[in-house]
């Protein structure tokens, strides 16, 4: 996932402000694979896309209806 980065991601995270080691466990094992598999995640990714989509296209036809039928 990160092939192209030249540096591990949580070299940012533990140097933010609020830092907490405790709720980043992963971040002090730094290793050439990414602890998350992304392609492992992409069906339910999309499923989550598809819904979110059509809700979206939902409320934007009832606000397009509730604006043509006002005027």
């Amino acid at each position: 996932m990160f092939g192209d980065m030249q540096i591990q991601p949580f070299s940012f995270v533990k140097k933010s402000p609020h830092y907490d080691a405790s709720k980043w466990p992963l971040s002090h094992t730094e290793s050439e694979r990414c602890h998350v598999i992304i392609t492992d995640r992409v069906r339910r990714i999309r499923e989550d896309h598809a819904d979110f989509i059509t809700h979206l296209s939902r409320i934007h036809n009832e606000v397009m209806d509730t604006i043509t039928n006002s005027k």
